[in-house]
């Protein structure tokens, strides 16, 4: 298979991606090559017909996560699982607050001046007597238990997630 970058000028795409050939590179690797998403963009290689929740760039961009700083960290008996109220402060884009389901993992010392990673564009969640106005992230382990998202300490306060 050849691509014009001018008239005259023909270049090979390149046929290897690690082992597994992505691009055939003639009508007679095609043939063979079945599995191959011959015809389909590249974002397509993953995914199956079956999926439908499959999230577009579109949709990630949509999502606004920064980093922030906990500067405060109280209890709240309020909340239905053991939780935290946290003040965050994300720099030029001001302060905020969260819950954060976190207690029964952390210790308020633990948190205090920790850096987090915050989804900041999700309207306020009313929680118990709480508003939550950020998302704090935290991967979910198998047994329940969460790990909050911290990115390296030379990271910016406030800087954008992408």
């Amino acid at each position: 298979m050849t691509v014009r970058a001018h008239a005259r000028a023909a270049q090979r795409l390149p046929c290897v991606l690690a082992h597994v050939p992505v691009v055939p590179g003639d009508a007679e690797d095609a043939r063979r090559r079945d599995d191959l998403p011959v015809g389909r963009s590249v974002e397509d290689i993953a995914h199956r017909s079956d999926d439908t929740d499959v999230a577009t760039i579109d949709d990630f961009q949509k999502i606004e996560m920064r980093v922030g700083r906990v500067l405060t960290v109280e209890d709240f008996p309020e909340a239905r699982n053991p939780s935290y109220k946290l003040t965050i402060d994300f720099g030029a884009h001001g302060t905020r607050r969260s819950s954060a389901a976190v207690r029964q993992w952390y210790q308020k010392a633990d948190l205090q001046g920790r850096l987090v990673v915050c989804v900041t564009n999700f309207p306020p969640r009313r929680i118990a007597t709480f508003d939550s106005e950020v998302l704090t992230l935290g991967a979910i382990e198998e047994d329940g238990r969460v790990v909050l998202l911290r990115p390296d300490d030379d990271a910016e306060v406030g800087s954008r997630i992408g």
